[in-house]
């Protein structure tokens, strides 16, 4: 088994080092400049490690996800969307900000369809009922060893190898600052910010012993649990506010301190054959006592996990709801318990972390083969799933909540863009991309528009609230892994988003919609199109080809009749294929398929 260690390189922002591959970048803001590399050694998969092939080829193996953290002050519980049509959901793993001042227009039709009765709400656990209250009892999860206490702190272990020593101190430095619940538009005063990134030396990880912390359930699926030699001091000490980060890497899952020696992980999951492939973190729930982490695993299998408190447990344990490799995770916006988990085969469960596992839940006898969306829910609703979409035939790539915390969009390898209402569970709408899987997607903060990339090489954004293509975008020379919209460059009518491919490359995009120019060739054809008879229209970029009970299916646009849009940066940041990309008000992180976390400080941080 690989040794613990881990490399923390402070760059100079002008010479870089040998190991950079970009030193800094120009945008047309100014130049963002590399201040920090991060790279942990994780535990390598081995040939002997079955992995699915769809895992391998899209899942990203080095996902990222911060979050920042009020350690001390009330924390702000909030209701589902049915009850507060002011929540802004969690869209990625990274936090989000205030959007207040961002419009929201009236839908052209009617999508809001949230009531007290649909099936959704009725399940909804007492804490988010319409007359809520903050509740401190500590539930067991199910699959905990009720003869362990789990409050207690680590014994003292053997100690793992010692950390790698050869970092600098970088001072003078702010690091991005947090966002405080970016599920919810309220206003926030004050930076939640670190201050700098101070570096602790000689700081080792001990091993926590397996008795006192491993269930027989879990016993032999998590191979060891490694925790900070000086954890109870860190977290005695940490400031007000800070930021944490989670990071999974190879067969191993990280937990770091973005303000405090973020190269010393605070603590370390390693598997024995299970992959983790995603993971999200509830920003309802963040405290600085607890923290809800799910992992998604190739296994199929899902772990809460809540670094804090050290309990964790696992769901769909060796499949007993669905056996294919979990793809995609999130915690539904506005739950402290649910959260939803895409799946290889093009399921999408939804959990209640408090609930047990059914174990003989088939739902192919509860689907209806002819619906577009099948939805299929356990007799007993005391077991997990809570709900069962079969959203696609193949594997889901991809999915991300709206901002009104009212829809949920899915890409998946058959080349499509689905759009579920998630409170009445209905298909709503279906875009074909251009050609092959689509592999990401972002929503953009004010809800208009939907982004997606694929293995087409194009990056194609979406008018949600006029069921139409707006533009194709190209600039990758090989498929693209994520997409992000920066929400501290978007406005009423302009917007930025970022992506990033195995082309090694991040591209930034700006855009507005009256900027757009329609081809001519696309002109002439809405000419054409004119003059015909109107009991008949062909298919356009504005024409859905057919509809199947409430689902609208918008076929594919020719190239020549859509909008091209053209990256404003384009640049080579990492050696190998850059896995994802999340903007943060004054940086942004990119990490690599080697297993490196970049952080490039943005123009106005790099000059102050």
């Amino acid at each position: 088994m690989a040794g613990i260690r881990s490399t923390y390189e402070l760059l100079d922002p002008v010479a870089g080092s040998g190991q950079v591959y970009c030193p800094d970048f120009q945008a047309t803001e100014g130049i963002y400049r590399l201040k920090a590399d991060l790279s942990y050694e994780a535990i390598v998969v081995d040939s002997n490690t079955a992995v699915p092939p769809i895992t391998q080829a899209l899942a990203p193996p080095k996902y990222l996800s911060l979050v920042s953290v009020r350690f001390r002050g009330a924390q702000t519980h909030h209701l589902h969307p049915q009850h507060n049509n002011s929540l802004q959901p969690n869209t990625g793993p990274s936090s989000y900000p205030n959007t207040d001042n961002l419009p929201r227009p009236t839908l052209p039709r009617d999508r809001l369809k949230a009531t007290a009765s649909s099936p959704l709400s009725q399940s909804l656990p007492p804490s988010l009922s319409a007359n809520p209250t903050d509740s401190t009892a500590s539930e067991p999860s199910p699959g905990q060893d009720p003869a362990i206490d789990y409050t207690q702190s680590f014994p003292p272990a053997h100690s793992a190898a010692p950390a790698s020593n050869n970092a600098s101190t970088l001072t003078g430095t702010s690091v991005p600052a947090p966002l405080a619940a970016p599920q919810l538009p309220r206003k926030d005063t004050g930076d939640d910010d670190d201050s700098s990134f101070s570096l602790f030396q000689s700081m080792r990880l001990k091993k926590r012993s397996k008795s006192s912390n491993l269930t027989k359930k879990d016993a032999a699926f998590v191979s060891q649990v490694i925790w900070h030699d000086n954890l109870a001091m860190l977290l005695a000490q940490r400031p007000n506010e800070g930021t944490y980060f989670f990071y999974n890497s190879g067969r191993s899952f990280f937990w770091a301190d973005l303000g405090h020696a973020p190269q010393e992980p605070l603590g370390r999951l390693d598997f024995y054959k299970a992959i983790p492939i995603c993971h999200d973190v509830n920003l309802l729930t963040r405290s600085g006592s607890s923290l809800d982490v799910i992992i998604g695993f190739s296994t199929g299998d899902l772990l809460w996990f809540d670094p804090i408190t050290q309990k964790r447990t696992r769901y769909n344990a060796q499949g007993v709801i669905n056996a294919s490799a979990v793809t995609a995770v999130r915690w539904v916006p506005g739950s402290e318990t649910h959260f939803m988990a895409s799946f290889q085969d093009g399921a999408v469960v939804i959990f209640d972390k408090y609930k047990e596992d059914h174990q003989h839940f088939n739902p192919l006898f509860a689907m209806d083969p002819s619906d577009p969306l099948q939805v299929a829910k356990p007799t007993k609703s005391k077991y997990n799933p809570t709900t069962y979409w079969q959203v696609s035939k193949k594997p889901i790539t991809a999915l991300a909540f709206s901002p009104d915390c009212q829809h949920v969009a899915f890409t998946s390898m058959d080349g499509r863009l689905r759009v579920v209402d998630y409170v009445t569970e209905t298909l709503e709408d279906t875009y074909v991309g251009y050609f092959g899987g689509l592999t990401c997607l972002s929503w953009s903060p004010d809800g208009k528009y939907i982004l997606t990339g694929g293995q087409d090489d194009l990056i194609t954004i979406w008018d949600f609230y006029n069921q139409r293509i707006l533009a194709r975008c190209q600039g990758h020379q090989s498929w693209v892994n994520g997409v992000t919209f920066d929400a501290w460059r978007c406005d009423e009518t302009n917007y930025r988003f970022g992506s990033v491919g195995e082309d090694t490359k991040v591209l930034f995009w700006d855009f507005s919609v009256s900027a757009l120019h329609r081809p001519k060739s696309a002109a002439i054809q809405l000419r054409r199109m004119s003059r015909a008879s109107s009991t008949f229209s062909p298919p356009s970029a504005t024409t859905p080809l057919y509809t199947q009970h409430e689902n609208v299916v918008h076929e594919v646009t020719p190239q020549s009749q859509v909008a091209d849009l053209e990256p404003v940066m384009a640049q080579s940041i990492h050696r190998l294929p850059v896995c994802s990309i999340t903007f943060r008000e004054d940086a942004v992180f990119t990490t690599c398929r080697s297993g490196h976390i970049k952080i490039w400080l943005r123009p106005d941080t790099a000059a102050s």
